[in-house]
């Protein structure tokens, strides 16, 4: 009688053990299974300014003759009128190397010395008080004559009174006269010019493209 209940027993302890086994490679089996949605970094609600594949510069040339020209017009205008609420910022702007003297090929230039005399000292009581004020530049390009005819909005926050709407001033316009060629610059003040050398060597990106602003109204 002990034989056959021992026996018994342990044809169930075997059949607990094959079950557990069983339900353990099932559940290991399961959490293989794991689905993965990917998310790509999208930091704008605007399909064409989200990231994407790099393509080469005389693509989009090809696809858009504007549309190189279109986005240079706009980081000269924004960095023309924007502030942001540093007065360090102004006085990089103001010098050599910065944005604005490679747009307009050296601070010595009339635009870039009309900006640093005129433009700079009504933008630093914006910048002393730690003011925030943004440029929105319209999408498209119309000419008058020899000049680019630029619409824009100037945005100006404060962030001292989070509850107060920002100033606005809206379809300012002003005057743009040019030099633009496609490609990159093979060729600055008379010597050869290297782009990849130039921005392996942290470089101001804008110069490397044909874009020089001779002239504001």
């Amino acid at each position: 009688m002990r034989r056959l209940l021992f026996l018994l027993v342990s044809l169930a302890l075997v059949g607990l053990t094959a079950a557990m086994m069983y339900f353990s490679g099932l559940l290991f089996d399961a959490s293989r299974r794991i689905e993965i949605e990917p998310y790509i970094f999208q930091p704008s609600d605007i399909i064409g300014d989200r990231i994407g594949r790099p393509v080469p510069l005389a693509a989009l040339e090809q696809r858009d003759g504007h549309y190189v020209l279109e986005r240079l017009i706009a980081r000269f205008v924004q960095e023309y009128w924007g502030v942001i609420p540093s007065a360090a910022d102004l006085e990089r702007r103001a010098g050599p190397r910065s944005p604005l003297a490679a747009m307009t090929l050296g601070a010595r230039t009339p635009v870039h010395a009309y900006w640093a005399a005129h433009v700079r000292p009504a933008l630093a009581p914006i910048a002393e008080a730690r003011r925030l004020r943004r440029v929105n530049v319209h999408r498209g390009l119309r000419t008058q004559g020899e000049y680019y005819v630029v619409r824009f909005d100037l945005i100006t926050y404060n962030p001292n009174d989070l509850d107060a709407a920002p100033e606005i001033l809206s379809d300012r316009e002003m005057l743009i006269r040019l030099r633009y060629d496609t490609g990159l610059r093979t060729e600055l003040g008379g010597q050869p010019f290297d782009a990849r050398w130039h921005l392996e060597s942290g470089g101001e990106p804008l110069v490397i493209f044909k874009f020089v602003v001779d002239e504001v109204r």
